[in-house]
């Protein structure tokens, strides 16, 4: 084996540590309130040894991939173009696997028996643009997520639906006696977001958040309408589907505020000029669908079994 590879060993701790950084830089309030805006010693110590044994960060990255099985056969594609392309700290695959709870490969365990699994892995394809294979994983990982949710949620007859030339939606299933058409999508960081005083929290009653929220979800919301227009007319949907748009965000500000997300939502969807063909919007703000919110329109009929159920809450 090649003597670089044992030159600065690599282990778990120290992609860690380097990760760090990752996270440091897109959460400036704590890497200058925290850090006075000087990279940790830790994470320069961890940089340097990626950097001067880039042969030793392969391996002991595949190594952890093999632990993953179901993680590698979604992902290694992705992991392995990521590999050959520069930036790879800010891979999110690197999150993954350095989650001792393997969420992920728990998730996706849970989900593969749900119709259309094959398709969902054929839907998404690397880069040579490293950003766009960044988002490609977690465009993939919403729709994971999206899928366990509904089977915690105690949905059936879930399928992702293939991919194929009629306009079409992302994912249908059924519960309660109705049937849903799902269609998810991820938002994009969203930054200026302003805090309250103490503690850096985002604050959900700033004017400007809210501004912020209500644009990003009217834009998604408008879009998403003309998808499910689109479907209608084609035939790959039926008028009397549930169409729900799942929004899924990591950003830590929307998730702050995501009662003001939900209330906003819900004066969206009831306003004049409203989008005709939404009936729902599924805020996914975190990793735990308790922590989720749904919005429906009055008439619908489905609105607040769908939070009651794992949340105890009402719609607004």
């Amino acid at each position: 084996m090649d003597d670089k590879v044992w030159a600065n060993p690599v282990n778990t701790e120290i992609v860690c540590q380097a990760l760090m950084w990752v996270h440091l830089k897109n959460d400036p309030e704590m890497f200058y309130e925290t850090y006075d805006g000087r990279m940790p010693d830790e994470c320069d110590a961890a940089i340097k040894v990626l950097t001067n044994n880039h042969a030793g960060f392969e391996k002991w990255l595949r190594d952890q991939l093999s632990t993953f099985p179901l993680i590698k056969s979604f992902f290694g594609d992705f992991v392995e173009r990521r590999l050959k392309q520069k930036g790879i700290l800010d891979c999110p695959i690197l999150d993954v696997v350095c989650d001792d709870s393997k969420s992920l490969e728990h998730r996706l365990e849970r989900i593969q028996s749900i119709s259309g699994i094959a398709e969902l892995k054929r839907e998404y394809y690397s880069s040579s643009n490293p950003i766009e294979t960044d988002l490609a994983i977690l465009n993939l990982s919403t729709e994971v997520l999206i899928l366990d949710f509904m089977l915690q949620m105690g949905f059936t007859g879930i399928g992702k639906v293939p991919k194929q030339d009629k306009a079409h939606i992302d994912i249908i299933g059924g519960r309660d006696g109705k049937t849903y058409a799902i269609e998810v999508t991820r938002k994009k960081e969203v930054e200026g977001w302003q805090t309250i005083p103490y503690g850096n929290l985002e604050d959900p009653d700033n004017p400007h958040n809210q501004e912020k929220i209500s644009s990003v979800l009217w834009n998604t919301l408008l879009y998403k309408n003309g998808q499910f227009s689109d479907a209608l007319k084609a035939g790959t949907i039926e008028p009397a589907m549930i169409k729900v748009v799942a929004v899924k965000t990591s950003d830590f500000g929307f998730a702050q505020c995501v009662d003001a997300a939900q209330r906003i939502a819900g004066e969206l969807l009831m306003q004049d000029g409203a989008p005709a063909y939404v009936d729902c919007v599924w805020l996914v703000p975190n990793t735990k669908v308790t922590e989720s919110r749904w919005v429906c329109k009055s008439g619908c009929g489905v609105g607040v079994l769908l939070n009651s159920h794992h949340t105890g809450d009402r719609l607004v």
